[in-house]
């Protein structure tokens, strides 16, 4: 087992840490202030993934709120020119979120929506602001505290005064309000961000609604991705095509090493899917991607497809797809709402769950498919899709009602209305 295939993210991701922490510290008056300016209830801001990208729950809710609620200015935040593009094609204003005029939406907007921390707006003027984590995942994988091991750390991180309280009101979510598909994901919340109970809104995902609904707004890229899908199912009838959407791996060899880089593999597993008239993008993580494309050959495949370079979000389309094949993925959770078929790839399982992230259930209680546990067996399980797939289909729908309390197309709707209450707009 290679300790780091990766290392170059690694040290970018620790340097960032580090970095951000110092100047949290020295930030904190700047914090403290912004809790006397004036919020204005009507002002919502939105971000993901530091601003890096425009995606997850945040967009879909914001898209709603555009279209929906005619007195709520939705702004998006973003670092990079393309995250703001793409926030501008879907209609949406976009500010950077440490130039005069993001500062300024920051330190008025009564409301933060973000998918992974306050970095994804500004984390230094949002004192007085409400704050909903919207989260990018059902915790398949333990998250936040719960990755934390017993130890002199954890106890400092817990204690009530001074330094403990402190960090977590700081870095943890117990003043915000999370959002939760289900009693088990609030579960989860509760514990792995010691957030209250009472803070959690079972509301369901918004990333989820356009599984259900197609009045959201597509981008461009989005588009052309879906008549590209439309034209395979034209030149192959009766086609079903997938989506392989493997999860990162900070630790180990990820799937370009296991198969995605190995040609003679690639090769077989394309006749493997033209035999049993499938076809399967693959998308991997934005840090992987790169990996792929140096890998890929300038002829391509035939039945194997790379998700187009520069679209991140998969949820505008995931209806789209007759199958998921994945390893640790939570997108596969969102997938269930779909009733489609699932293949699982865990070819690294205990590896990963040792030197990457530990999961909050036995593998096999929450993986209602088969299973291939190496590149021959996957090949299996591909050919055997059209045969196996009912068969676990009682299973996808138990862990479904498990997970989801809402299967209905109406998450951004919750959202929004507890939010307006919240702000007391309703």
């Amino acid at each position: 087992m290679k300790t780091a295939y990766n290392p170059s993210i690694t040290r970018k991701f620790l340097a960032a840490g580090l970095r951000r922490g110092a100047l949290y510290l020295l930030m904190l008056p700047v914090y403290a202030a912004s809790h006397l300016a004036p919020r204005d209830p009507q002002l919502w801001a939105f971000g993901s993934d530091d601003g890096r990208t425009f995606g997850g729950n945040a967009r879909y809710l914001a898209d709603y709120v555009k279209r929906k609620l005619p007195g709520v200015r939705p702004v998006w935040f973003a670092t990079t020119p393309q995250a703001c593009q793409s926030a501008r094609e879907a209609g949406l204003s976009c500010v950077h979120p440490y130039s005069p005029k993001g500062m300024a939406v920051a330190l008025r907007a009564g409301a933060y929506f973000i998918t992974h921390h306050l970095f994804d707006v500004n984390p230094y003027l949002s004192g007085g602001a409400e704050v909903v984590q919207l989260w990018h995942g059902i915790p398949l994988k333990k998250i936040d505290f719960d990755t934390i091991e017993d130890g002199f750390f954890k106890r400092f991180l817990l204690a009530k005064e001074p330094l403990g309280a402190l960090y977590r009101r700081a870095h943890t979510f117990q003043k915000a309000r999370v959002v939760a598909t289900s009693e088990e994901t609030a579960r989860l919340f509760e514990s792995g961000f010691l957030v209250p109970r009472e803070r959690i809104w079972i509301t369901g995902y918004p990333r989820t609604d356009p599984l259900f609904k197609n009045d959201f707004t597509l981008l461009e890229r989005e588009r052309r991705l879906q008549a590209e899908i439309e034209e395979h199912r034209g030149r192959h009838p009766d086609i079903q095509i997938g989506l392989y959407a493997p999860t990162f791996r900070w630790r180990g060899e990820g799937p370009v090493e296991v198969f995605l880089g190995d040609r003679e593999k690639m090769r077989r597993l394309d006749a493997a899917l033209e035999a049993a008239n499938l076809g399967l993008y693959v998308k991997l993580h934005p840090w992987e991607a790169e990996k792929l494309k140096e890998a890929w050959p300038e002829e391509g495949y035939r039945r194997i497809w790379a998700w187009p370079e520069g679209l991140g979000d998969p949820h505008a389309l995931l209806g789209a797809f007759d199958f998921m094949v994945t390893d640790y993925s939570s997108i596969y959770i969102d997938y269930l709402l779909t009733g489609r078929p699932l293949v699982f790839f865990p070819f690294d399982l205990e590896e990963f769950k040792k030197n990457s992230r530990d999961l909050n259930y036995p593998y096999e209680e929450v993986t209602p498919g088969p299973k291939a546990l190496d590149f021959p067996e996957f090949l299996a399980r591909l050919s055997g899709l059209r045969e196996e797939a009912p068969r676990f289909a009682a299973e996808r729908e138990a862990l479904k009602r498990r997970f989801y309390a809402h299967a209905d197309g109406e998450s951004s709707r919750r959202v929004a209305e507890a939010t307006l209450k919240l702000l007391k707009l309703a």
